[in-house]
Formats: structure tokens, C-alpha cells, sequence
């Protein structure tokens, strides 16, 4: 009789490389890691980096130094409902919910000795891909208008300027 043990290294759900079309037609991609979270977006030449923490349904991820930072520089985000190939979250912070699709094109492992072509490379494969998503802009076009704030018209006062004589000695 041969009995074998093996331990199973169950990898948690929200590891992966994540994608979201959001309403205004911006895409965005998301590799999670155990211990990192990479951000692409459309029209950045930067990938930006977030440190995390992945407990049970949440994940805890803090800012670094990127381009994009989180408006407290630490949120908790908390996974709402999940499948194969898609998962929703909960951003504590801001109370915003963020549906995110799986997707089969990886983004590769941060290549530490060749910092500088890993990410030209990532952000090439990045742009092939934003190409085939074609996130539809989703607005009213009463959306699409930025509203200018009107400034409030300013009466001028004049105030009148004494000069003591002790002062200018």
C-alpha cells in the first residue's frame, strides 16, 4: 500500500489579469497578484503599481509610487460575487462597485533585471489588446457635456491705504 501527500496550493479567485470597459468608453486592465496589483490604462505610457493584501473576500491595496494614486493611498475592497470569468467589488472608500471580466492574455511577471523593455512590452501588448475590447462610450449626450461654473460677478471695493508716519522711519 503507498500513500502519497501532497500540499494543494488553492490560488485565491481574485488572482488574475482582470479587465472593465467603464461607462465613458475608458478600458482599464488589472494583473493581481499575492502581493502586487498592476494597472493599465488607455492613453497612460505608465503602468502603475499598488501594493496589496488578499484576505478571505477582500483586498486591501495601497498606493506606490505611480502616476494614479488611491485618494486615501490605502483602500479595502471587498468581492461582492464572483465566477469563472467575472468578479464584482466593492471599493470601501470611495462605495463604488466595479465589475471585472477575466481575460486570457496575461500580463507578464515584472521582469526586474530589464525593467525598461518588460514595460515598452507590456504597454505594446496592452494597446493590441484595448483595440480588440472597443469599450462603447455609454454617456447621455447630456453626460458628455462638461458643465462650466458660472463665476459669480464681483463688485470691486476700494480700500483706502493709510501710511503711519511711524513706519517710515
Amino acid at each position: 500500500m503507498t500513500i502519497s501527500c501532497q500540499k494543494s496550493k488553492k490560488e485565491h479567485s481574485i488572482i488574475g489579469t482582470w479587465s472593465i470597459c467603464f461607462r465613458d468608453g475608458e478600458y482599464r486592465e488589472f494583473k493581481i497578484t499575492d502581493k502586487y496589483m498592476l494597472m493599465l490604462t488607455l492613453g497612460s505610457e505608465q503602468v502603475s503599481i499598488f501594493s496589496n493584501y488578499i484576505e478571505r473576500n477582500s483586498l486591501i491595496w495601497k498606493s506606490m509610487d505611480s502616476e494614479y494614486s488611491l485618494p486615501n493611498n490605502v483602500d479595502t475592497v471587498i468581492i461582492i460575487s464572483q465566477s469563472n470569468n467575472r468578479i464584482v467589488l466593492k471599493s470601501k472608500f470611495m462605495g463604488t462597485e466595479i465589475e471585472l471580466n477575466k481575460i486570457e492574455d496575461e500580463i507578464h511577471e515584472i521582469d526586474s533585471t530589464n525593467l525598461e523593455n518588460w514595460k515598452r512590452q507590456t504597454i505594446l501588448n496592452f494597446q493590441k489588446r484595448v483595440e480588440l475590447f472597443n469599450c462603447p462610450d455609454l454617456r447621455t449626450e447630456d453626460e458628455k457635456i462638461i458643465h462650466d461654473l458660472e463665476l459669480l460677478e464681483i463688485e470691486e471695493i476700494e480700500i483706502p491705504i493709510e501710511i503711519r508716519k511711524d513706519s517710515l522711519n
